[in-house]
């Protein structure tokens, strides 16, 4: 049976609507008289242009509006990417609407202030669910969309004076998910290794080489049993150095030493992937991952990792440790679902009563569970088989003409 080839990124299909304010002749700025919703040819995303706005003053802020006509009854993400100079207040609103003044709408709004907008200075990628939508009047998602309405509102000062670019509505893409275990503790061994093989869920380590054999940390010979069982082990350092503001050549040593190790006792599989400690990463990190022949490189940020992958070297992910309930991670999880993105989680040890950044065994055992009901719906896979899946060819077969 023949084969046609689909596209990669494990995208499935295109968007319904995007707007990369390439042209900003059909949208109309409100608001505050003096405020600037125009064009960045300078600080863009996509495209050679982006929409920068600042309001003057805190209400109404900044307004941008545009008329379309869209069918989003389908919707199941809305995605675009946003840059913040600086930690400022200040909100976001972006609404669709059936109604010209647009009274009725589907509404997102976020404080700029946020950890949800960080890093500063780098553009980050947003991504939303339906649910995440506000519904206000009388409206519904199969009424037609005639109006997008951006609003700025100014909060205090320094204004805010975000980039805007590439607004995506229901690209839609496989999720997967990738449970991670940071610095080998024992408990990746005795506890998550037995509990996630028994309901065929892989696992990937990121280790600290010196510490191997250390007490409460894992055994060679037991890293070596989840390796065989196709577990991923990577990079982590030798002895967990925070690289972010140290020289290159100090970045791409330390970032070598558990390369060495891992090509030493024969765990190559995974040896090019990497997780920066503390979860701390800078520009000069990515060079030292590229100098290394690094493949990918987790870092923190609490968020999905949006597809397409657009810095292979900052990759977003979940901490589930002391404070964090079941239900959140099934939060977490239901949205990468629903937007059809990937989802990294990460945990440290997993213990009774844990001390910072550990996991309760009860919730470890909750996220898995939930995991495995429902792997219809998401499946777990290794760092390396979520970044092959990236760009290996995938094919649907054709019936026969």
């Amino acid at each position: 049976m023949p084969r046609s080839a689909l596209p990669q990124n494990y995208q499935i299909h295109d968007p319904i609507w995007t707007e990369g304010f390439e042209d900003l002749s059909s949208w109309t700025k409100g608001g505050d008289a003096e405020g600037i919703a125009e064009a960045d040819t300078e600080n863009f995303k996509e495209g050679s242009q982006s929409l920068v706005m600042r309001p003057v003053t805190d209400w109404p802020g900044v307004t941008f509006t545009k008329t379309v006509d869209l069918d989003l009854s389908s919707l199941a993400s809305f995605t675009y990417w946003i840059y913040t100079p600086e930690a400022t207040y200040g909100s976001l609103e972006i609404d669709f609407s059936p109604d010209a003044n647009v009274a009725r709408k589907m509404s997102i709004a976020e404080s700029l202030h946020t950890s949800g907008f960080e890093p500063r200075g780098k553009w980050i990628r947003k991504i939303f669910s339906k649910s995440d939508f506000t519904v206000v009047g009388n409206t519904r998602w199969d009424d037609h969309i005639i109006r997008v309405f951006i609003r700025l509102v100014g909060g205090s000062v320094p204004r805010p004076q975000p980039n805007i670019d590439g607004f995506r509505a229901d690209a839609r893409f496989i999720p997967k998910c990738v449970v991670m275990f940071d610095d080998t503790h024992d408990t990746d061994y005795t506890v998550a290794f037995p509990y996630m093989s028994a309901r065929n869920i892989p696992g990937t380590c990121y280790l600290n080489s010196d510490n191997v054999g250390a007490p409460g940390r894992c055994t060679l010979s037991q890293i070596q049993t989840m390796y065989d069982a196709g577990w991923a082990i990577c990079g982590h350092t030798a002895s967990h150095t925070t690289i972010a503001g140290l020289p290159l050549d100090e970045q791409e040593y330390y970032i070598s030493t558990t390369q060495d190790y891992l090509e030493q006792h024969g765990l190559t599989r995974c040896k090019d992937y990497f997780t920066y400690p503390n979860n701390s990463a800078d520009d000069v990190s990515f060079q030292a991952c590229a100098n290394r022949g690094i493949v990918c490189a987790r870092a923190g940020g609490n968020a999905l990792t949006g597809l397409p992958v657009d810095n292979k070297y900052y990759l977003p992910s979940y901490a589930v440790q002391h404070n964090t309930t079941v239900s959140t991670v099934i939060a977490w999880i239901n949205k990468a679902i629903a937007t059809g993105h990937s989802i990294f989680l990460f945990f440290h040890s997993i213990v009774e009563n844990p001390p910072t950044y550990q996991c309760d065994p009860a919730v470890f055992r909750g996220v898995i569970d939930y995991l495995y009901n429902m792997r219809p719906l998401i499946k777990c896979v290794t760092i390396d088989e979520w970044y092959n899946g990236l760009t290996n060819p995938r094919y649907r077969s054709l019936p026969m003409r």
